[in-house]
């Protein structure tokens, strides 16, 4: 007698966890695909170069350390497709490695993108370990995986997306010990997790907090406080584990984590500078309801209200578990507002706890409708809302995957005789263009006329490299070029672009420079 059994068994609850695989897929191949955006961000040069000098030394500790050091170790794996070369090179290592040139860094850039996508399955769990609702838990996954801020800071050889999906592991690890706090390993694991978050960026340092809510109940009810000293011990090992220089080069690391506590709570980061307090604070709220989780506003706003119904269900359903996923986010954003200087992606790590919440927000209100349409309606709406996030990402990568075979002066020309009705003020340089293509300049453009009845001022991102403000999100209405980085908040990133403005703010902040 035979029985039709499978090849491989396969548990049914493992089905539950392959629609997770949807937004992965897509955020690494949309990532890939714009992979080579040219030119390297800041941090690239220092880490890479860290790593060649340490095969060129043999000393496998970097010399910097205004990070820890978990992204120095990423850098090394690049190496693999030519270990067998270089395992037994000795000095000759480094020649090789730096001869691999711009290759090199696509290799990097290719492994800190696929260790931050990782966040998108511990997102998936921890809702599904919560909710029991893969639905739910691929709404979260989705709208982690298809923000376009989350995608582009994941294809940098920088440690913000990164520690974004360590956050969201321990976030795993603590949701499991909170609902299971009979089986300690849970609890460990994040503890670890949370080690692993210091070890990428120092201020991570704060997820301890709801890795230590997620212990309090147990240890308050079995009076048995050793176990946050076996905690304690767990997150401090794993992060001198990643960074051992703490205290095998103390003079060093002092030196460069004093520099960046005085950097970014005193000096502030030239156009990166702003108010500690509620100015900073605003700016953060701003971006992360307006920008965080879509390039559209009106989508973004859509699952930051979705969100703030999600963290109302949490604490409706159980006050614990909302104050526990709500802790972090909260504490790390007043932390970062009391700083000088905003740079976006020091928000990344709050990305996946938005997205589990606005997932519990959708759940909510879908279980929250008494009628059939209205459930489908809504289910629909949200499809659509990430369906247009999930394209804008093949979109912007193929603008880079195309970027060498891009003319951005013809791509705005084109763009102005669109829109007739238009008047654009143009620089200097526009024009000079204009009249190097033996052009008529278009009836709706001036040249240079910043007080008269233009819509738009146009020019060249160049030319307003230090004059720009950045960390607003409408300062520009829209650029042409590669969509590799979102230039209202980074506006100083590169001048392969044509820039468009709204004249309220040419007048604001350009006339001073130019004058009228």
């Amino acid at each position: 007698m035979t029985t039709n059994k499978p090849i491989i068994p396969i548990k049914r609850d493992v089905l539950k966890f392959l629609p997770v695989l949807l937004p992965l897929l897509i955020f690494i191949g949309t990532g890939l695909y714009g992979l080579d955006f040219g030119r390297q961000h800041p941090d690239e040069p220092f880490l890479i170069r860290e790593t060649i000098r340490s095969l060129r030394t043999q000393t496998f500790l970097p010399r910097l350390y205004n990070y820890p050091s978990v992204s120095y170790w990423l850098t090394f794996t690049g190496l693999v497709p030519d270990a067998d070369r270089l395992l037994f090179d000795g000095e000759n290592a480094a020649d090789r490695v730096q001869s691999l040139g711009y290759d090199y860094t696509l290799r990097v850039r290719g492994v800190f993108l696929v260790v931050s996508a990782l966040a998108l399955i511990w997102v998936y769990l921890a809702v599904y370990g919560w909710r029991k609702n893969w639905l739910e838990a691929l709404a979260a996954a989705c709208i982690l995986g298809f923000s376009w801020e989350a995608a582009y800071h994941a294809r940098w050889i920088a440690p913000d997306a990164v520690l974004m999906q360590f956050a969201a592991l321990t976030s795993l690890l603590s949701v499991k010990a909170a609902l299971q706090p009979e089986k300690n390993h849970y609890l460990y694991g994040a503890a670890l997790a949370a080690g692993l978050v210091m070890g990428t960026k120092y201020t991570g340092g704060l997820i301890l907090v709801p890795v230590l809510l997620a212990a309090y109940p147990q240890v308050s009810r079995d009076r048995d406080y050793r176990r946050f000293g076996v905690m304690a011990c767990l997150f401090a090992g794993m992060y001198l584990l990643t960074t051992p220089g703490t205290l095998l080069s103390s003079d060093e690391f002092w030196k460069d984590v004093r520099f960046e506590m005085r950097h970014y709570g005193e000096v502030g980061h030239n156009d990166q500078t702003v108010e500690p307090g509620l100015d900073h604070l605003s700016r953060n709220i701003i971006y992360l309801g307006r920008v965080a989780l879509s390039y559209y506003d009106g989508i973004a706003l859509s699952f930051a209200a979705l969100m703030l119904v999600g963290v109302y269900a949490a604490a409706r359903e159980s006050r614990y578990m909302a104050v526990l996923l709500v802790s972090f986010p909260v504490v790390y954003v007043l932390y970062m507002s009391s700083q000088r200087v905003m740079f976006v992606r020091n928000l990344l790590v709050v990305f996946p706890f938005m997205a589990i919440f606005a997932a519990r927000g959708i759940g909510f209100l879908v279980g929250f409708s008494r009628f059939r349409v209205l459930k489908i309606g809504l289910a629909a709406f949200v499809g659509v809302l990430l369906g247009v996030n999930a394209y804008w990402l093949y979109a912007a990568a193929d603008s880079i995957a195309e970027r060498k075979d891009r003319d951005v002066f013809d791509e705005f020309m084109n763009y102005a005789a669109e829109h007739p009705d238009t008047l654009f003020s143009v620089s200097d340089q526009i024009k000079g263009d204009i009249d190097k293509n033996d052009l008529p300049l278009p009836a709706n453009m001036v040249v240079s006329q910043w007080d008269g009845d233009a819509e738009y001022g146009v020019f060249y991102a160049w030319e307003m490299r230090t004059i720009l403000p950045t960390n607003r999100p409408d300062t520009l209405s829209r650029w042409f070029g590669p969509h590799e980085i979102n230039l209202n908040y980074y506006p100083l990133w590169d001048s392969h672009y044509v820039i468009v403005l709204p004249m309220k703010y040419v007048r604001e902040f350009l006339v001073p420079h130019f004058g009228a």
